[in-house]
């Protein structure tokens, strides 16, 4: 089981990950620490443009989970591309076991 820990502490551990050049990069807006309702797992949800304005098409807002392990490291990312935050929670907190 996980212990309770901030957005602050997973950027502290990661501190490569949350640079302004990378947010710029890839097109991040903001992020969410969500621990799912069901296995208490933290994930970290990344609000994003994801390159949507390439080749001048409208920027569209998308949402991604990443992964975090047990040393607060931010490992892995679902395929799962999300339109609200409401379907990324929803999705965090309809899986079954621990991926």
């Amino acid at each position: 089981m996980y212990q309770t820990f901030s957005l602050l502490d997973l950027k502290r551990k990661n501190l490569k990950w949350f640079t302004p050049k990378n947010k710029k990069l890839f097109g991040d807006i903001t992020y969410y620490l969500y621990f799912s309702k069901t296995t208490n797992k933290p994930y970290l949800i990344n609000k994003t443009y994801m390159w949507s304005d390439v080749f001048s098409n409208t920027k569209k807002i998308n949402y991604r989970i990443h992964k975090i392990d047990s040393e607060l490291k931010i490992n892995g990312l679902f395929d799962e591309i999300f339109k609200s935050l409401r379907d990324t929670k929803n999705f965090i907190n309809n899986l079954k076991e621990v991926v």
